[in-house]
């Protein structure tokens, strides 16, 4: 055989080697994101978070930005294997024995829903708003609360009946 055969021949190998590593890939990603837990073997990896983020959660999250005051957002931990992304317009500051500390706002409707982003699942807390539905029909849910409401004090309305004569006690 020739060189160029050989190198042709090699140029196939490495070339079947990588279709079959994405292939694999992607199977990987799919049963991540069916079983809702994250492709934490590809998080690390920019190249890999941009090759598979998801267009519509992209799409979503500029929906909310649309719509939204632009006061930022937190992004914080929900456990260990989910991020959860909640604008700051949904909270008052408060101070906490010298740190930042936050509560809801009062009398405002939040949307809570955990979604695919193309490596794991975001929760999201964000301001409700109808135009956020349609996103949401676009992207593997897995909660969904469309909305809760916070009552006066910032606390989510439960069915408990609150009123000033009846004593009540607050755990956190």
């Amino acid at each position: 055989m020739s060189a160029f055969k050989h190198t042709l021949n090699g140029f196939a190998v490495v070339l079947s080697t990588l279709l079959l590593c994405l292939l694999c890939l992607h199977l990987y990603v799919r049963e991540c994101r069916e079983t809702g837990k994250p492709a934490k073997l590809l998080q690390s990896f920019g190249v890999f978070q941009s090759y598979f983020r998801d267009a519509h959660f992209d799409a979503l999250l500029g929906a909310i930005d649309a719509f939204e005051e632009k006061e930022g957002h937190f992004s914080a931990l929900a456990n260990t294997e989910q991020v959860a992304l909640m604008k700051k317009s949904l909270f008052l500051p408060l101070d906490g024995q010298g740190r930042a500390s936050y509560r809801y706002k009062p009398n405002i409707h939040i949307l809570h829903a955990s979604v695919w982003n193309g490596l794991g699942v975001t929760t999201l807390h964000v301001p409700y708003d109808d135009s956020l539905l349609e996103h949401l029909a676009k992207l593997k849910v897995y909660y969904q609360e469309l909305m809760f409401e916070t009552d006066a004090f910032g606390f989510r309305k439960t069915d408990f009946a609150v009123d000033s004569k009846t004593p009540a006690i607050l755990f956190l």
